[in-house]
């Protein structure tokens, strides 16, 4: 699948993963964060986690389908794009607290 997804649609799902991701369940975002942000092979990812690829699979698509909807219904990363856009200083402090965990 990362394999037919251009650079900006890996940095997109990036995005929407790291806004959303604690609305996923444990084993999809540690499924889609070891094979989108670490790039590995569904196989890869069946073989560490001693699953099935075709439940690799399925989570994948799961996972990815259930982040487009959070964004379409409550549309954080379009926000933070509208705000880094208009005041980039305000999302650069956002990401650094973040980062500390105070948000």
């Amino acid at each position: 699948m990362v394999d037919n997804m251009s650079i900006a649609d890996i940095e997109r799902y990036n995005r929407l993963l790291e806004v959303y991701g604690g609305l996923l369940s444990d084993k999809a975002r540690d499924v889609l964060t070891d094979y989108i942000t670490y790039g590995l092979s569904i196989t890869e990812i069946a073989d560490a986690r001693n699953i099935s690829k075709q439940s690799v699979s399925t989570t994948i698509r799961r996972a990815l389908r259930n982040l487009e909807r959070y964004e379409e219904v409550l549309g954080m990363l379009s926000l933070l794009d509208m705000v880094d856009k208009r005041c980039p200083d305000v999302v650069e402090m956002w990401t650094k607290t973040k980062g500390r965990g105070e948000a």
